[in-house]
């Protein structure tokens, strides 16, 4: 004979964001492991390719669940702060690739080159990228609006 419990919705909702927020726990601590290994220890990839496949095989699987199902990724990013967000991350991947240069043996003028089309590079693929997953994921949004639309005009 089965038992039916019932639940109380506020406690699956709080054991629902507790699980989300130790997700979130693992994955900072994996690419914190990762930059660690790479950057401190000065480790080989293969010491943390299975960090690396964890934590993008799960920003994979969260980004493409999101879009299949519907939810909305980027809810308040506006224009403004998607142009404002790629410019931060190209420079926090140019600083990256300077201090990667540090020891590099090319002429400054080169370097400098070399860090200006890496921002270039960096800034505009980070805003194409997300302006076409919120392309997406807006698509998807009124698809599944126009069929619940469909479904209340039929019933």
């Amino acid at each position: 004979m089965k038992r039916n419990v019932i639940r109380d919705e506020r406690e699956i909702n709080q054991k629902r964001k507790i699980t989300s927020e130790a997700f979130s726990l693992v994955m900072f601590f994996l690419i914190a492991s990762i930059l660690i290994q790479q950057y401190v220890f000065k480790a080989a990839p293969v010491e943390y390719i299975t960090e690396m496949v964890c934590f993008f095989g799960a920003s994979a699987y969260i980004l493409i669940r999101n879009i299949s199902k519907g939810t909305n990724l980027t809810p308040n990013i506006t224009n403004k702060l998607l142009i404002t967000n790629s410019l931060i991350s190209g420079v926090v991947i140019t600083a990256v690739m300077a201090f990667q240069m540090e020891k590099d043996s090319m002429l400054l003028n080169e370097k400098i080159f070399t860090l200006v089309l890496v921002f270039i590079i960096s800034s505009v693929g980070y805003f194409l990228s997300w302006s076409i997953l919120r392309s997406l994921n807006q698509r998807k949004i009124k698809k599944i609006e126009a069929e619940l639309d469909d479904d209340d005009i039929d019933d």
